[in-house]
């Protein structure tokens, strides 16, 4: 099998970001979905164990910068303060399998959809210098067609980038974000496990604590009742509101509430994330 040069990957994902404002935008979503509500330090078994002041080891920005070079080159940086030390633990994204002849991880998020970056570039040139509208209007749907494929590829919808306010149907918005959803969950897991790797024996060295730590993000991703709520707040953040979700969302929840379906604690943990 030939050997994968991650290097020229990287290098390539990362022109590729550079270059296009729509694959950006997706960058931008997975960063605040991965970051979203910060993360934190526990240890189960003496939850008094490490104070408040300790418990941040992470703050939001420096998750968010790390995600974003995960997600471009396949590896970031996340700059950790453990107790009063800073450290630096560089995360990979997973191996696509666990196989012994699998490739290995560092695979940039965007390397799928990179892979037609060149079509693009010369579809899009084309139309520059296309002087017949006619040919001029099929190039321009051929660009159209390869953007909407790398999204989609990305977890991503086109349409949800083009409006500043999304209202295509809800059932069809959420199918569109299934993958979306997915792979912030598993990054997010991903994430977590690495740096509870990463801060453990440092915990137990400063604090001589020999059990188990956890790091928790302070929100759920996967909320019960709420399935798409933390999306909902993602897209919300990044100016793109969807709003024929959240119309459902709430009509759903009211319908529960006034037919005696569901509690009143019940309607507002699932009416909160649309608020």
């Amino acid at each position: 099998m030939t050997e994968i040069n991650r290097d020229e990957e990287r290098q390539r994902c990362r022109q590729f970001y550079e270059k296009w404002d729509f694959i950006k935008r997706i960058v931008e979503l997975y960063v605040e979905g991965i970051s979203w509500k910060g993360c934190k330090v526990v240890t189960p078994n003496e939850p008094g164990k490490i104070s408040l002041k300790y418990r941040q080891i992470i703050d939001n920005g420096a998750i968010k910068n790390g995600v974003r070079d995960m997600v471009v080159d396949g590896i970031g940086d996340f700059v950790l303060k453990v107790i009063d030390s800073v450290h630096v633990l560089k995360i990979e994204t997973r191996r696509e399998s666990f196989l012994q002849d699998a490739e290995p991880g560092g695979r940039s998020l965007l390397w799928p959809a990179e892979r037609n970056a060149k079509a693009l570039e010369d579809m899009v040139s084309l139309l520059k210098t296309s002087q017949n509208p006619t040919h001029a209007a099929q190039v321009a749907e051929m660009v159209s067609l390869l953007e909407k494929d790398m999204c989609i590829g990305l977890g991503v919808p086109r349409g949800l980038l083009q409006q500043t306010v999304a209202t295509g149907d809800p059932t069809v918005i959420k199918m569109g974000l299934i993958v979306f959803r997915g792979k912030v969950n598993d990054l997010r897991n991903h994430i977590a496990f690495q740096i509870e790797q990463k801060v453990q024996p440092l915990i137990s060295e400063a604090l001589s604590y020999e059990w188990p730590i956890e790091v928790d993000w302070n929100e759920n991703w996967l909320p019960h009742g709420g399935e798409y709520g933390p999306v909902y707040q993602v897209f919300k953040a990044q100016g793109i509101e969807l709003r024929t979700l959240r119309e459902e969302a709430l009509n759903t929840a009211k319908f529960g509430l006034d037919n005696f379906l569901i509690s009143r604690e019940t309607y507002e943990e699932n009416v909160k994330w649309f608020r």
